[in-house]
C-alpha cells in the first residue's frame, strides 16, 4: 500500500456523499500535520462522489471503488489491517477535521505511550457546512467498565466517532460488524476497551460533525418505522454487550444479585450466568434517559428468558439469583403477541415499579394477567 510508512492512515468510506466529500478531503489536506495517507473508498455510490474524489491528484490520496454498497465496517475492517500508518483515523465523508486535529490526537498518544485509542471533542456544523464553534460535543472518560456500560444504556454513545484514532496494532481487537447499524462504531469502541485497549479522551475539538436530517441519535428519527429501526439496533447492541462484558463487571453484578454472593461462580457457569445477571441489572437499575427505559426493560427480560431456556441453564440461573423460571418463560413467550406500542410502554413502566416494590414474582404476575391477553 505504498512505499512509505506515514504516521497516520486516514480511511474515508463514501456513499452518495457528493455534496460533502470535497469539504471532507480538503479538511484533511489542510492539516497542520502533513505526514499521512488518505484512502477514499467509494462504496457503490450512484451520484458523482467517485468523480469528485478522483479529481484530487495529491500523491498521498489513494482510491478504491466498490460496485455496490457492502457496508462501511466491512471495508474499514479489511483495509485498516493493511494500512502502513502507525495510527488509523476513520472519518465519515460528510464530516471534516479541524486544522490541528491530527496534531492534537498525535500529541495525546505521544504524551502517554500506553494509550492505544484516543477520542476528543468535536463541534457541529449544519447540512450546508457552516460550523458552530460554540456547540462543543465532548467524549467521555470512565473510571471503570460498569460506569461505561451504564452510560451507554442510559445515554447512548459517549465517544465522538469523527474524533477517534487508534494504533493500527489494536485493529484485530475490535468487533467490526455491519449488523449493528447505527451502533456499529459503539460496538467497535466497546469491544476494544473491554478487551483491555487503553484509551483516553481529550477536551480539544479536532473535528466537525455534520447534522443531517434523518441521521444521528434517536431524537432525529421521525415516524414509527424509523424509531422501530433505532430500537431494534439498540437492543442488538445491548444484547451483544451483555455477552461481551469483561470479567470485572460480571463479578461485581454477580455478587450484587446472587442469593449468596460469597459463593464464587465457577468459570464454566459464566457464559450462562453473565447475560442473565446483566438482564437483572437492566431491570433493577434506574437509567437517566427515559427514551431507553422501556427498551432496557424489554432487553433485560429477554436476556433472562433466553438464559433460562438454554440447555441445562434454567436451574443454575434460578438457584443463583432466585428467579422463577416458569413465570419468566410464560411472560416472555407471550410478549411477542401483537400489543399496541402505547399499551406496551405503559405496562413496562408498571412492571418496573412492581419489580422494585414487591419483587419479580409480583411483577411477572401483574404483567401476565393484565398486559398479556
Amino acid at each position: 500500500m505504498g512505499d512509505l510508512n506515514p504516521d497516520i492512515s486516514i480511511l474515508v468510506p463514501i456513499y452518495n456523499d457528493g455534496k460533502y466529500i470535497r469539504q471532507c478531503v480538503e479538511s484533511v489536506l489542510g492539516q497542520s500535520h502533513k505526514d499521512f495517507e488518505l484512502w477514499l473508498f467509494n462504496n457503490g455510490s450512484t451520484d458523482d462522489s467517485s468523480a469528485i474524489a478522483r479529481s484530487y491528484s495529491d500523491s498521498r490520496i489513494h482510491h478504491v471503488d466498490f460496485p455496490e454498497n457492502i457496508g462501511a465496517p466491512t471495508i474499514l475492517s479489511h483495509y485498516a489491517r493493511q494500512m502502513k500508518g502507525t495510527y488509523v483515523k476513520i472519518l465519515s465523508a460528510d464530516d471534516m477535521l479541524l486544522p490541528d486535529g491530527l496534531s492534537l490526537l498525535l500529541d495525546a498518544f505521544r504524551a502517554d505511550d500506553s494509550i492505544e485509542l484516543v477520542f476528543a471533542s468535536m463541534v457541529s456544523m449544519n447540512e450546508s457546512g457552516r460550523v458552530s464553534p460554540r456547540n462543543i460535543l465532548r467524549s467521555q472518560n470512565f473510571t471503570d467498565h460498569l460506569e461505561l456500560a451504564r452510560y451507554v444504556i442510559g445515554k447512548g454513545n459517549p465517544f465522538r466517532y469523527p474524533t477517534a484514532m487508534f494504533r493500527r496494532s489494536v485493529t484485530e481487537r475490535g468487533n467490526w460488524n455491519n449488523a449493528f447499524g447505527r451502533w456499529w462504531d459503539m460496538v467497535l469502541w466497546l469491544s476494544m476497551i473491554f478487551s483491555g485497549v487503553a484509551y483516553s479522551s481529550i477536551d480539544a475539538p479536532v473535528a466537525a460533525y455534520r447534522l443531517r436530517k434523518g441521521y444521528g441519535n434517536a431524537s432525529h428519527y421521525k415516524g414509527q418505522e424509523a424509531l422501530s429501526e433505532f430500537a431494534f439496533e439498540y437492543e442488538m447492541m445491548i444484547e451483544w454487550m451483555a455477552h461481551a462484558l469483561p470479567r470485572d463487571v460480571f463479578d461485581y453484578l454477580d455478587q450484587k444479585y446472587a442469593r449468596d454472593g460469597n459463593y464464587p461462580c465457577e468459570e464454566h457457569e459464566r457464559s450462562v450466568l453473565q447475560p442473565a445477571v446483566f438482564g437483572l441489572y437492566l431491570l433493577r437499575e434506574q437509567f437517566p434517559r427515559t427514551l431507553n427505559i422501556d427498551l432496557s426493560v424489554k432487553t433485560g427480560l429477554r436476556l433472562l428468558f433466553r438464559s433460562m431456556n438454554e440447555a441445562n441453564s434454567t436451574e443454575a440461573v434460578r438457584m443463583r439469583y432466585g428467579l422463577d423460571a416458569l413465570r419468566l418463560r410464560d411472560t416472555m413467550r407471550e410478549y411477542y403477541s401483537d400489543v399496541p406500542l402505547s399499551i406496551r410502554n405503559k405496562q413496562w413502566q408498571i412492571f418496573r415499579e412492581l419489580w422494585q416494590e414487591r419483587g419479580l414474582l409480583a411483577a411477572l404476575r401483574r404483567t401476565y394477567h393484565h398486559f398479556i391477553r
